[in-house]
């Protein structure tokens, strides 16, 4: 069976984050209680069309600072064995133990909810995980 079609946007983000070289990737929501699993879902979908290297999902949503090292393992362990990464956090702001598996991934990606994200809780993502780090920004 095949696998449903993906948009083409997020298909030109897939391409987009490519622009920069990476092997883990975070993606997260900009507010607390937003959700970018559609993104990372579909990310991983195009990922698994588009590369030869093995990509793994990893869901954080819900983990906690033990949790979140037991992730950060699991992501650098499938990176090193030649894999690709796309990881899905919480919020920073609402979940915090999502700074470390942020900071351990090469990039991240936040996702902008429309109507829901505000403009100072984008800027505090940033600077929880640092804007250098962010491969851009997507909204939804």
């Amino acid at each position: 069976m095949a696998a449903p079609a993906v948009s083409n946007e997020l298909q030109r983000l897939w391409f987009a984050t490519l622009k920069r070289d990476w092997s883990s990737l975070a993606v997260l929501p900009a507010h607390a209680g937003g959700s970018a699993a559609q993104v990372a879902k579909s990310l991983a979908q195009i990922a698994a069309i588009h590369k030869d290297s093995p990509i793994k999902l990893i869901s954080a949503e819900g983990a906690d600072l033990q949790g979140a090292s037991r992730l950060i393992i699991d992501m650098t362990t499938h990176v090193a064995s030649g894999g690709l990464a796309i990881v899905l956090l919480d919020s920073v702001i609402s979940n915090p133990a999502g700074i470390p598996v942020a900071l351990a991934a090469d990039a991240a990606l936040l996702c902008v909810q429309l109507g829901d994200s505000d403009l100072e809780s984008s800027k505090r993502t940033l600077d929880l995980v640092g804007a250098s780090r962010f491969v851009g920004a997507v909204t939804l």
